[in-house]
Order: structure tokens, then C-alpha cells, then sequence
């Protein structure tokens, strides 16, 4: 199956763990008892070019889950790839919704937050020669509370892959 990723979030209910393996990502929900719920796992996008580096986050009720994405509905140029996400609930998944939409890549997505907070989406836009660490708060329903995100660091190559993000109910730690 490719190189498979999962996050794990707690909606105040449920766990919730959000799978990705390149073209697909699916979700299965948890009860405390360790119960895989009935309607688990189940498909939340698939037939993508590429579906990877899963990130979730706890939420109200409900759960966030977000990935790198690279098509359908994105236009292939050099560097397709952005940020989508996803709101788990009782009930399934939302239809996946960007995040982000721009050139260059947007890649290696980490967040945390709540409801009420909102989120913070750190990732790494990447072009050729030029790695910036970024940072972007947004609602539960993907839109964005600030204007533009935030430039945590820039540089060549030598910024790394992965990055996480933490958040105390006040402030968000990110680190990379």
C-alpha cells in the first residue's frame, strides 16, 4: 500500500484516526472502549494524484484532519500540492476542502487548536532553491482567521521535512 501515514485526534467522544497512502485517505472512528464504531473505517477522498503526511486535531464534537494534496481539481504545473482537510463527526467526514490553493507547494502539514481558537496549520512552502516555514490559522470549516500566514523561517534545503504543532488552549508551539 504505498507509504502509508495516520494521525490520531479525540473529538470528546470518539478517537478519531485519519489514514493517507498516496492517492487515498480514509478515517476509522474509536469508542473509549477501543471500539472500532459500525460506519469505520470509511473513504473520505480517493483517486488523487497524491495523498499524504496526515495531521489531525482534536475538536468539539468532531475531529480535523488534514494532508497534502496534489489533484484532482488542482492544475498540474511543477509543484501541485497544498494543504486540504477534512471534518471528521459522528456522523463521517465532510467533502475535503483546500486549505491552501497557491503556488509554491504546500507541504508537510501539522495542526492544532480547537473550535473556539481556531486551528493553526503550520507547513512548509517550498519552491525551487527556497523553503519558508509558514503558519495559518483557520476555522473548523476551513476558512482562514488571518489574512495571510505567518513566515516562521526561511531558507534553502537545509529546512527539514516534518514539523508538528502544539497548542495549550492559549498559545500555539511550532517546531520543525
Amino acid at each position: 500500500l504505498g507509504d502509508p501515514r495516520v494521525a490520531v485526534a479525540w473529538d470528546g467522544a470518539l478517537w478519531f484516526a485519519g489514514f493517507t497512502n498516496y492517492g487515498e485517505v480514509h478515517g476509522s472512528q474509536v469508542d473509549a472502549s477501543g471500539t472500532v464504531t459500525a460506519a469505520s473505517p470509511f473513504t473520505i477522498t480517493t483517486g488523487n494524484f497524491y495523498a499524504n503526511d496526515a495531521t489531525a486535531a482534536n475538536g468539539s464534537g468532531r475531529a480535523l484532519l488534514g494532508w497534502t494534496h496534489g489533484g484532482p481539481g488542482i492544475p498540474y504545473n511543477i509543484d501541485p500540492f497544498d494543504v486540504f482537510a477534512a471534518e471528521i463527526s459522528p456522523a463521517g467526514a465532510t467533502a475535503p476542502y483546500p486549505l491552501t490553493i497557491s503556488p509554491p507547494a504546500q507541504v508537510f502539514p501539522a495542526v492544532a487548536g480547537d473550535a473556539t481558537s481556531g486551528y493553526l496549520v503550520a507547513f512548509q512552502s517550498r519552491s525551487t532553491g527556497s523553503v519558508q516555514v509558514v503558519a495559518q490559522r483557520f476555522a473548523q470549516n476551513g476558512a482562514p482567521l488571518d489574512a495571510q500566514p505567518l513566515v516562521l523561517a526561511t531558507g534553502g534545503s537545509t529546512i527539514g521535512g516534518t514539523l508538528d504543532v502544539a497548542f495549550d488552549g492559549a498559545q500555539w508551539l511550532v517546531v520543525w
